[in-house]
């Protein structure tokens, strides 16, 4: 029976990072022993490693921490030993869900194929490492023989000794690795972590030559709000990240938090350029001065640690993973400054729109940002093709402004002119996008005369006019058109009650008006699924 796998990273050698798929069963799991647990995951990862990794079989999977997480799934953390040697920089972690079937794996793993004998001794590599390194210190333990998954994503023999020197920050400890064969520097683990460095400025409505206001660790007062602000909130990020994930700065290694104040004229943006941060005053209506909400300063500088950890590249998916972990980790900020309830997922609500109580850039208890979302039904009645007074031009304009990627299908209607022509009809300055945020790309939204091409890869779709053909949709016809299981919301009372009941046997979500029973549907679906 063939495995389901994919590889979803991999190393510069080629060997997988994160692996997901059918990958096996623990056995012991939901029992009391961890050490079946940890014995059952050591054989499950060897074969893995054998069949995947490209292991040599030399190789040995030291299994360490048992947790199981709220949902009960398991996770065994493993480090790597080579030939009796520990392995520097490798460890691995195996993933199971809370019925044993493990469903991923992932971390640094070092294949056996490397020698087992160094070349050169160690006071010669050493010597030649921390020369080429231009480092001079005091040895602060003996040489050892080790391996060290290097700098280079390969795995080397190497000679590892700790050195105490110090450069221009100050006193530093540092793990080296001079491999053994070559004597090149590979690898090195600083042992002394600094506090917060930060260094805040004033471009003064400029864009460059910005001067210098403070470099003090700790929080400021200037009397100018905005500035005050920047460097606060940098304090803010920089201690939530310290405090709660051992994570020193944003490369986790001391990093100056620089942040520029007053930027430009009336910039409505604020950005993490790869080495500092810039915020602009706004224009006072979109917004006010970018750097006065913690969530927004924690959020650019989150990019700065998601560049470090994983350089996600700013597109696609892993752009919008990219913008989702600012936009989570800002959250957390924000509540460690004093957020509660549904004010800890709103994004920029303290700078955006000032004039507009509650607004907020996005709300991330609303799940509908970044979601492609089809509307059934752009006329105001059904089976016509008159868009005029249409109900479905205010959802639409609502989802838009809530972030959602819109969609529009209707049989009866061609062209939607409220919204293709909304700068200049009915009239201009008359159309309802002017109540709207984010409206600009509706001039650009098109009526999809294809179902199965508009459903495409929808997650959701809104039965918003009772148009006949609606009425006859099939739920599975719906959902194979769509490519997965996606929310069905009903604003007409369309779906009987055997195709609301049919679409949660296929997996979906269902709302509808006015069908408070629906959830009696949904319980009855999953005791039946539960038998």
């Amino acid at each position: 029976m063939l495995r389901h796998l994919e590889v979803i990273d991999r190393a510069a050698d080629g060997t997988p990072r994160i692996l997901t798929g059918d990958l096996g069963t623990l056995d012991g799991v939901g029992l009391k022993s961890k050490e079946i647990v940890r014995e059952s995951a050591s054989s499950v990862l060897q074969d893995l490693l054998i069949s995947d990794f490209g292991a040599a079989g030399n190789e040995e999977m030291v299994a360490g921490k048992v947790l199981t997480d709220e949902l009960g799934a398991v996770h065994v953390r493993f480090n790597q030993r080579l030939n009796g040697l520990p392995v520097a920089g490798a460890s691995m972690v195996l993933h199971a869900h809370a019925d044993g079937k493990v469903f991923g794996v992932n971390g640094e793993f070092v294949r056996g194929d490397l020698p087992i004998t160094p070349a050169l001794d160690s006071e010669t590599a050493l010597e030649f490492a921390l020369g080429k390194a231009l480092i001079q210190g005091r040895r602060v333990s003996d040489p050892e023989l080790t391996y060290v998954l290097g700098n280079d994503d390969r795995g080397h023999l190497a000679w590892q000794v700790t050195i105490a020197y110090v450069n221009k920050q100050g006193p530093q400890r540092d793990v080296m690795f001079a491999d053994a064969e070559t004597g090149k520097l590979v690898a090195r683990h600083p042992q002394l972590k600094y506090a917060r460095s930060l260094e805040t400025r004033d471009c003064n409505q400029k864009t460059k030559n910005c001067s210098l206001v403070s470099t003090s660790p700790n929080p400021i007062s200037t009397g100018d709000n905005a500035i005050d602000a920047a460097h606060n909130f940098a304090i803010a990020t920089y201690n939530y990240y310290a405090n709660n994930h051992g994570r020193d700065s944003i490369d986790n290694a001391g990093l100056i938090l620089r942040s520029r104040v007053h930027y430009s004229v009336n910039y409505n943006n604020a950005f993490w350029d790869g080495t500092q941060m810039t915020y602009g005053d706004g224009d006072g209506t979109t917004f006010i001065p970018l750097s006065q909400d913690a969530d927004v300063v924690a959020h650019e500088l989150t990019h700065g640690v998601t560049e470090n950890e994983s350089n996600l590249i700013y597109q696609n998916e892993s752009g919008a993973l990219n913008e989702a972990w600012s936009d989570i980790f800002g959250a957390m900020v924000d509540r460690q400054e004093g957020a509660t309830g549904a004010d800890i997922w709103l994004v920029a609500e303290d700078v955006y729109t000032p004039d507009i109580p509650g607004d907020a850039l996005r709300n991330m208890g609303r799940y509908i940002a970044g979601a492609d979302v089809l509307i059934c039904g752009a006329s105001y009645r059904q089976d016509v093709g008159d868009t005029r007074y249409s109900g479905s031009e205010m959802v639409v304009r609502r989802l838009t402004e809530m972030g959602a990627e819109m969609r529009v299908h209707d049989p009866y209607v061609e062209h939607w002119y409220e919204l293709e022509s909304q700068d200049v009809y009915p009239a201009p300055g008359h159309s309802w996008s002017r109540f709207f945020h984010n409206q600009e790309g509706l001039q650009d939204l098109r009526v999809e005369a294809e179902l199965a091409k508009a459903l495409k890869g929808a997650e959701a779709v809104i039965l918003a006019v009772p148009h006949a053909p609606y009425k006859e949709l099939d739920p599975d016809q719906v959902v194979k058109m769509a490519g997965r299981p996606l929310a069905v919301i009903d604003c007409f009372g369309i779906l009987s009650d055997d195709k609301i009941r049919r679409y949660f046997e296929l997996g979906c979500e269902v709302k509808a008006l006015g069908r408070g029973h629906i959830q009696r549907i949904k319980e009855e679906v999953r005791k039946t699924a539960r038998k």
